[in-house]
Order: C-alpha cells, then sequence, then structure tokens
C-alpha cells in the first residue's frame, strides 16, 4: 500500500516536473524582490548567451522608459508576466541601432560621474556599449592609483572620446 502511494506520488511529481519545463518562466513584477527573483530564475535557466540577450533586451527597455520619463509603475508593466523571448522581442525594438555620441561625462564628482555613465552607456548600440566598457576598464586600470584624477580626466568627454583616448593609449597612436 505505501509503496503504491509512493510510486504515484513520484509519477504525479514528474508529471508535474515535466509540465513546468515545458512553460516558459514569467517575470513577476509586482515587487522589486519578485522582480529580481524572477529575473535570475530566467537567466540562469538558459545559456550563456540568451542570458546576455536577455540583460541587454532588460537594460534597453529600461533606458527607453527613462528616456520616456515612465514612472516606475509603468515601468514594471513592461516587465510584468513576460517571457525571456518577449523581453528580447520588446528589447530589439527599443535598442538603439546607432549609437548616440552626444553625451558626456559629468566628473564633477563621484556621484555625478556614476550618474552620467548610464544614460550614455544606454545610449551606445551593443558594439559600442562594449568598445566603451573596454575603454573604461582600461583607463580604470591605468588610473587606479588616483581616482579622483581619473573622474576628472573623463570629465566632459563622450563616449567616442574616450574610447579614442584608450585606443591612443593603448596603441601610442
Amino acid at each position: 500500500m505505501k509503496s503504491r502511494i509512493l510510486f504515484l506520488l513520484l509519477l504525479i511529481l514528474s508529471q508535474f516536473a515535466f509540465a513546468t519545463e515545458k512553460t516558459p518562466i514569467k517575470i513577476d513584477a509586482t515587487t522589486d524582490e519578485s522582480l529580481a527573483a524572477s529575473f535570475i530564475a530566467i537567466a540562469s535557466s538558459m545559456n550563456p548567451e540568451k542570458s546576455q540577450a536577455l540583460s541587454n533586451a532588460a537594460a534597453a527597455i529600461v533606458s527607453d522608459g527613462m528616456k520616456n520619463k515612465l514612472s516606475e509603475k509603468e515601468m514594471r508593466t513592461k516587465f510584468h508576466n513576460k517571457t525571456a523571448d518577449e523581453i528580447i522581442e520588446m528589447g530589439k525594438k527599443v535598442s538603439p541601432n546607432q549609437s548616440d555620441f552626444s553625451l558626456k561625462i559629468n566628473g564633477t564628482s563621484k556621484e555625478t560621474f556614476s550618474k552620467s555613465l548610464v544614460p550614455m552607456l544606454m545610449a551606445l548600440s551593443p558594439d559600442d556599449q562594449n568598445k566603451f566598457a573596454q575603454a573604461l576598464a582600461f583607463l580604470m586600470i591605468q588610473n587606479q592609483s588616483n581616482e579622483e584624477a581619473f573622474i576628472k580626466t573623463l570629465h566632459d568627454k563622450s563616449a567616442k572620446d574616450i574610447i579614442e583616448l584608450s585606443t591612443k593609449l593603448q596603441t601610442g597612436k
């Protein structure tokens, strides 16, 4: 009798596992905690390339929302009850194909520096985002002994200026 109950329980659980495996995980954006937890659950269930595509798409959607001055509730609505594939498709629609190099770093303080980086990064195409991130990383390593001087060096520079500065320092040209 016990073995029959155990067998039925295992059968039911295995059916549940197969059923949930076929159903894509959806984002729960009702709270900050549920949003983070569902993004982590989705991202950890996919390969690194698709996880990166999801991350890039989410960044593009948030950037677009910031540009359009969406409220927090409106931003949550964009993600709520969406699958990874739906978010990636949404991100493709709002992601810039060409970079906007008009934004500049505000290096008057650490806070303004950090705040000016995000919109600048979001205004770049994925390829230019990668170049910009690599250029920043290189310049940070070169100036790691003096953070304040590093920030002031980048003041009033565009992403294009920073990429060119990094390339010039690396190649000596």
